[in-house]
């Protein structure tokens, strides 16, 4: 059963880091800093009707953020956002009128990590709108939001309208938003675990070499290490031996604040036999680090490499 459930496990997490975005730990924070809101606005005027309202600076440069507090094996994520924002609008009539936004409510949704693709929404968000001083408020409820994610970076594109009475005067605003959030681990306990090949590509009688890393950024801890090799034939093969029983290195002491970084562990002329590269296809070799006599793995680092002829 531990075998089973650690092979659907494994596979799993390798498929996802190796053929798209890397999935991230939580508590996790994307900053959204610097990304813009296009505006347009329109104004009702008594006799002279709808006239157009200067909005400057346009874009508007919103500072605002998005907290991950929880994520699954699945990607289900619950969370936050906040933000703000600030400008001039300029009417006839009206004359100039300091706007100063911010938004903010819980959030969740999804991370389509295998697509590249992360999805939020959320039913009780808020914005308030601070114009001359007189607070503006409405709920924000626009169903889900569809953006993309390359593991470091997500992406959003979203448009709409809304319509306020002002100094007794009707706006009517439409806004653009182009959204770029940057992934900022929030887990005093982060920990990653690193492994790359010296090529991507080999041929018989060129040598295979396997580097692994070590970030960590907290105190000491204790993890059950792992290191396994998925050949042509999906089989998982694991460290020491190679071989489908299952073992791991436990008990592992990774010091506090501790680096280590292209640290070569495997060197072999192809075809090899530790790892066993024996067979033409596709291979993929992990590193893991897990909580000790668990399968609660903390980080998982993966490389795919090709054995052609």
């Amino acid at each position: 059963m531990f075998k089973t459930l650690f092979t659907l496990f494994i596979m799993t997490f390798i498929s996802i880091s190796v053929f798209a975005a890397d999935p991230f730990t939580a508590p996790a924070l994307f900053d959204f800093s610097g990304s813009k809101v296009y505006l347009e606005a329109k104004v009702t005027l008594p006799v002279v009707g709808e006239v157009d309202v200067d909005i400057d600076p346009n874009p508007v440069t919103v500072d605002a953020k998005i907290f991950v507090e929880t994520l699954d094996s699945s990607g289900n994520w619950t969370g936050y956002g906040e933000g703000t924002g600030s400008t001039t609008a300029t009417a006839p009539v009206v004359g100039s009128i300091p706007v100063n936004g911010e938004a903010g409510g819980s959030a969740e949704g999804y991370f389509d990590f295998a697509n590249d693709k992360v999805t939020v929404y959320s039913d009780d968000a808020w914005a308030l709108i601070n114009v001359l001083g007189t607070p503006y408020s409405f709920d924000i409820d626009e169903g889900e939001v569809e953006g993309e994610f390359d593991g470091q970076y997500m992406y959003f594109y979203y448009s709409g309208s809304e319509s306020m009475d002002i100094m007794g005067f009707t706006f009517n605003f439409e806004y653009d938003i182009e959204a770029v959030g940057e992934l900022i681990v929030d887990n005093p306990d982060d920990l990653t675990a690193l492994i790359n090949t010296n090529m991507s590509d080999y041929n018989s009688g060129e040598t295979f070499e396997c580097y692994i890393g070590i970030d960590r950024n907290g105190p000491e801890i204790t993890v059950d290490a792992w290191i396994v090799l998925i050949n042509p034939a999906n089989q998982l093969l694991f460290f020491p031996s190679f071989t489908t029983a299952v073992s791991n290195i436990p008990d592992f002491t990774i010091p506090a604040n501790f680096e280590a970084y292209d640290v070569l562990i495997f060197s072999e002329t192809l075809p090899g036999a530790n790892p066993p590269i024996e067979d033409y296809g596709s291979y993929v070799i992990a590193f893991g680090l897990s909580e000790p006599g668990t399968l609660n793995f903390y980080t998982i680092g993966s490389k795919m490499f090709n054995y052609t002829e």
